[in-house]
């Protein structure tokens, strides 16, 4: 029995199931330093003002940032943890002071970000009487 990946409107529909499954059996945290610019291009209504229906999400923040080409970015640390607990930490070399403190502020949102994880699943586990 072969395996195939549906096409035309069920397409969408399984990229994003794909994309939930993938983010609910990881997580990670990347934790940057450098100058940034963010330009986001809302849509204007009749008046020329932006609309206020539309909403700039965080996504779309990320997709369009850009490192001011001078300085770009600098990871101080990465972490990947995957469903099973593997998990791969990239911590930069010779931390200054402040980048020690960024590591501490790394450190606190990946544990916040495990413990939500975890509630959420929880949770769902809870609405759907798995648990």
């Amino acid at each position: 029995m072969s395996s195939t990946i549906p096409s035309g409107p069920l397409s969408k529909f399984w990229d994003n199931l794909e994309a939930m499954i993938s983010d609910i059996t990881t997580l990670d945290v990347v934790t940057l330093t450098g100058d940034i610019d963010v330009t986001l291009n809302q849509q204007a209504d009749a008046g020329g003002a932006a609309d206020p229906a539309e909403t700039i999400t965080f996504q779309d923040i990320l997709k369009n940032i850009q490192a001011v080409k001078s300085q770009g970015l600098n990871a101080v640390a990465v972490t990947h943890i995957e469903v099973d607990m593997d998990t791969a930490l990239f911590v930069k070399d010779n931390l200054t002071p402040q980048q020690q403190n960024l590591l501490t502020l790394h450190n606190q949102s990946v544990e916040q970000a495990r413990n939500a994880r975890h509630a959420f699943i929880q949770a769902t586990l809870e609405a759907f009487k798995i648990s």
